[in-house]
C-alpha cells in the first residue's frame, strides 16, 4: 500500500516536474547558445591576432628594407 501511495503523484507534483523540466530545457538552450557565442568570439579573436601578427611582420620587413 505504501508503494501505491509513492507511485501516485499529486497534481502539484506533476506540475512541479513539468516546470522543472522546462527550466532545465531553457538552461540547456542558454548554455548551448553561450557556448556557441564563446566559440565564435574565440575564433574571431584568433583570426584578428593572426592578422595583426602578419601585418606586424610585413611592417617589420618593410622597415628593414628601407634601412
Amino acid at each position: 500500500m505504501l508503494e501505491d501511495l509513492k507511485k501516485k503523484k499529486t497534481l502539484s507534483d506533476r506540475a512541479l516536474e513539468l516546470v522543472m523540466r522546462d527550466v532545465m530545457s531553457g538552461l540547456m538552450d542558454v548554455s548551448m547558445q553561450l557556448g556557441k557565442e564563446c566559440l565564435e568570439t574565440s575564433s574571431a579573436e584568433i583570426l584578428l591576432t593572426s592578422h595583426d601578427e602578419k601585418t606586424e611582420a610585413i611592417r617589420s620587413g618593410k622597415k628593414s628594407q628601407q634601412k
